[in-house]
Protein backbone atom coordinates (compact mmCIF):
# COMPACT_ATOMS: atom_id res chain seq x y z
CA UNK A 1 0.00 0.00 0.00
CA UNK A 2 0.91 3.62 -0.46
CA UNK A 3 1.87 6.09 2.27
CA UNK A 4 0.93 9.78 2.40
CA UNK A 5 2.18 12.09 5.13
CA UNK A 6 0.18 15.32 4.97
CA UNK A 7 0.35 16.35 8.62
CA UNK A 8 -0.26 20.04 9.36
CA UNK A 9 -1.88 20.56 5.93
CA UNK A 10 -4.83 22.64 4.75
CA UNK A 11 -7.18 21.16 2.15
CA UNK A 12 -9.42 23.54 0.20
CA UNK A 13 -12.80 22.44 -1.18
CA UNK A 14 -11.96 18.79 -1.78
CA UNK A 15 -14.25 15.99 -2.95
CA UNK A 16 -13.46 12.67 -1.21
CA UNK A 17 -10.88 14.02 1.20
CA UNK A 18 -9.00 10.87 2.17
CA UNK A 19 -8.92 7.30 0.96
CA UNK A 20 -6.63 4.54 2.21
CA UNK A 21 -6.98 1.07 0.71
CA UNK A 22 -4.27 -1.03 2.28
CA UNK A 23 -2.17 2.11 2.72
CA UNK A 24 -1.42 4.68 5.41
CA UNK A 25 -2.39 8.35 5.57
CA UNK A 26 -1.30 10.84 8.24
CA UNK A 27 -3.25 14.11 8.44
CA UNK A 28 -2.59 15.00 12.09
CA UNK A 29 -3.35 18.65 12.86
CA UNK A 30 -4.76 19.20 9.34
CA UNK A 31 -7.94 21.01 8.35
CA UNK A 32 -10.33 21.44 5.49
CA UNK A 33 -11.54 24.87 4.49
CA UNK A 34 -14.55 25.10 2.22
CA UNK A 35 -17.14 22.41 1.58
CA UNK A 36 -16.20 18.74 1.67
CA UNK A 37 -18.33 17.31 -1.13
CA UNK A 38 -18.06 13.67 -0.08
CA UNK A 39 -16.99 11.64 2.98
CA UNK A 40 -14.39 13.61 4.96
CA UNK A 41 -12.29 10.56 5.94
CA UNK A 42 -12.59 7.17 4.27
CA UNK A 43 -10.53 4.13 5.25
CA UNK A 44 -11.23 0.79 3.55
CA UNK A 45 -9.81 -2.70 3.12
CA UNK A 46 -6.97 -2.68 5.63
CA UNK A 47 -6.07 0.98 5.28
CA UNK A 48 -5.10 3.20 8.21
CA UNK A 49 -5.83 6.90 8.58
CA UNK A 50 -4.36 8.96 11.42
CA UNK A 51 -6.11 12.31 11.90
CA UNK A 52 -5.42 13.39 15.48
CA UNK A 53 -6.48 17.01 16.23
CA UNK A 54 -7.77 17.40 12.66
CA UNK A 55 -10.69 19.63 11.63
CA UNK A 56 -12.91 18.20 8.87
CA UNK A 57 -16.30 19.81 9.53
CA UNK A 58 -19.30 20.17 7.20
CA UNK A 59 -18.98 17.08 5.02
CA UNK A 60 -21.78 16.61 2.50
CA UNK A 61 -21.71 12.91 3.46
CA UNK A 62 -20.24 11.08 6.48
CA UNK A 63 -17.53 12.56 8.70
CA UNK A 64 -15.67 9.23 8.99
CA UNK A 65 -16.45 6.05 7.06
CA UNK A 66 -14.34 3.07 8.08
CA UNK A 67 -14.88 -0.28 6.37
CA UNK A 68 -12.60 -3.16 7.44
CA UNK A 69 -9.85 -0.66 8.28
CA UNK A 70 -8.62 1.61 11.10
CA UNK A 71 -8.99 5.32 11.86
CA UNK A 72 -7.21 7.05 14.74
CA UNK A 73 -8.77 10.50 15.11
CA UNK A 74 -8.60 11.64 18.72
CA UNK A 75 -9.90 15.19 19.30
CA UNK A 76 -11.12 15.52 15.69
CA UNK A 77 -13.79 18.05 14.74
CA UNK A 78 -16.50 16.54 12.49
CA UNK A 79 -19.55 18.71 13.21
CA UNK A 80 -22.13 19.30 10.51
CA UNK A 81 -21.75 16.06 8.52
CA UNK A 82 -24.84 15.46 6.38
CA UNK A 83 -24.55 11.69 6.92
CA UNK A 84 -23.27 9.83 10.00
CA UNK A 85 -20.59 11.64 11.98
CA UNK A 86 -18.78 8.29 12.42
CA UNK A 87 -19.69 5.04 10.64
CA UNK A 88 -17.78 1.78 11.00
CA UNK A 89 -18.48 -1.47 9.16
CA UNK A 90 -16.17 -4.18 10.50
CA UNK A 91 -13.56 -1.56 11.39
CA UNK A 92 -11.81 0.15 14.30
CA UNK A 93 -12.22 3.88 15.01
CA UNK A 94 -10.83 5.94 17.90
CA UNK A 95 -12.52 9.34 18.19
CA UNK A 96 -11.77 9.98 21.87
CA UNK A 97 -12.50 13.62 22.67
CA UNK A 98 -14.12 14.30 19.28
CA UNK A 99 -16.65 17.04 18.60
CA UNK A 100 -19.20 15.89 16.04
CA UNK A 101 -22.45 17.72 16.66
CA UNK A 102 -25.34 18.19 14.26
CA UNK A 103 -24.92 15.07 12.08
CA UNK A 104 -27.71 14.55 9.56
CA UNK A 105 -27.90 10.84 10.38
CA UNK A 106 -26.55 9.05 13.49
CA UNK A 107 -23.72 10.45 15.58
CA UNK A 108 -22.02 7.03 15.73
CA UNK A 109 -23.03 3.86 13.91
CA UNK A 110 -21.08 0.62 14.40
CA UNK A 111 -22.05 -2.58 12.56
CA UNK A 112 -20.57 -6.00 11.70
CA UNK A 113 -18.35 -6.40 14.75
CA UNK A 114 -16.84 -2.92 14.66
CA UNK A 115 -15.04 -1.36 17.60
CA UNK A 116 -15.37 2.39 18.28
CA UNK A 117 -13.82 4.34 21.15
CA UNK A 118 -15.55 7.67 21.76
CA UNK A 119 -14.71 8.45 25.39
CA UNK A 120 -15.35 12.09 26.36
CA UNK A 121 -16.69 12.85 22.88
CA UNK A 122 -19.60 15.14 22.02
CA UNK A 123 -22.15 13.76 19.54
CA UNK A 124 -25.09 15.87 20.74
CA UNK A 125 -27.88 16.99 18.42
CA UNK A 126 -27.58 14.39 15.70
CA UNK A 127 -30.73 14.51 13.61
CA UNK A 128 -30.75 10.83 12.71
CA UNK A 129 -32.43 7.83 14.24
CA UNK A 130 -29.86 7.39 17.04
CA UNK A 131 -27.16 9.38 18.77
CA UNK A 132 -24.99 6.26 19.22
CA UNK A 133 -25.88 2.85 17.78
CA UNK A 134 -24.03 -0.48 18.18
CA UNK A 135 -25.38 -3.30 16.01
CA UNK A 136 -24.46 -6.83 14.96
CA UNK A 137 -21.86 -7.61 17.62
CA UNK A 138 -20.20 -4.18 17.56
CA UNK A 139 -18.78 -2.56 20.69
CA UNK A 140 -18.72 1.18 21.41
CA UNK A 141 -16.92 2.64 24.42
CA UNK A 142 -18.55 6.02 25.02
CA UNK A 143 -17.83 6.73 28.68
CA UNK A 144 -18.39 10.40 29.59
CA UNK A 145 -19.77 10.95 26.08
CA UNK A 146 -22.64 13.31 25.28
CA UNK A 147 -25.06 11.47 22.98
CA UNK A 148 -28.32 13.25 23.86
CA UNK A 149 -30.22 14.21 20.72
CA UNK A 150 -32.89 16.48 22.16
CA UNK A 151 -33.51 18.71 25.14
CA UNK A 152 -34.12 15.69 27.37
CA UNK A 153 -32.83 12.09 27.35
CA UNK A 154 -34.63 9.72 24.97
CA UNK A 155 -34.49 6.02 24.09
CA UNK A 156 -32.89 6.80 20.71
CA UNK A 157 -29.86 8.57 22.21
CA UNK A 158 -27.93 5.34 22.93
CA UNK A 159 -29.19 2.26 21.10
CA UNK A 160 -28.21 -1.39 20.66
CA UNK A 161 -29.48 -4.17 18.39
CA UNK A 162 -28.46 -7.70 17.36
CA UNK A 163 -25.89 -8.18 20.13
CA UNK A 164 -24.47 -4.67 20.31
CA UNK A 165 -22.44 -3.58 23.34
CA UNK A 166 -22.09 0.00 24.58
CA UNK A 167 -20.07 1.12 27.61
CA UNK A 168 -21.69 4.42 28.62
CA UNK A 169 -20.56 5.15 32.19
CA UNK A 170 -20.90 8.84 33.01
CA UNK A 171 -22.47 9.60 29.63
CA UNK A 172 -25.34 11.96 28.85
CA UNK A 173 -28.39 10.60 27.03
CA UNK A 174 -31.22 8.11 27.30
CA UNK A 175 -30.93 4.38 26.66
CA UNK A 176 -32.86 2.05 24.32
CA UNK A 177 -32.92 -0.67 27.00
CA UNK A 178 -32.45 -1.02 30.75
CA UNK A 179 -28.79 -0.49 31.71
CA UNK A 180 -26.65 -3.44 32.77
CA UNK A 181 -29.18 -6.01 31.52
CA UNK A 182 -28.36 -8.54 28.81
CA UNK A 183 -31.08 -8.79 26.14
CA UNK A 184 -31.25 -10.10 22.59
CA UNK A 185 -30.40 -6.57 21.48
CA UNK A 186 -27.17 -6.65 23.53
CA UNK A 187 -26.18 -4.68 26.63
CA UNK A 188 -25.53 -1.09 27.62
CA UNK A 189 -23.22 -0.74 30.62
CA UNK A 190 -23.78 2.36 32.71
Amino acid sequence: GSTLDAADSTFNGVAALLLASGGYINVNNSESVGAITDVAITAINGGTVVAVNADFRNSNSHGISCEHASVYAENIKLSGADGHAVRAIGGFVDVTGATATGAGLNGITAVQGSRIIATSANFVSSNGTNGISAQSGSHITANSCNAQKGVSPGASDVSISNGGIISFSGGTGGLSTTANTVTGAGIIFQ
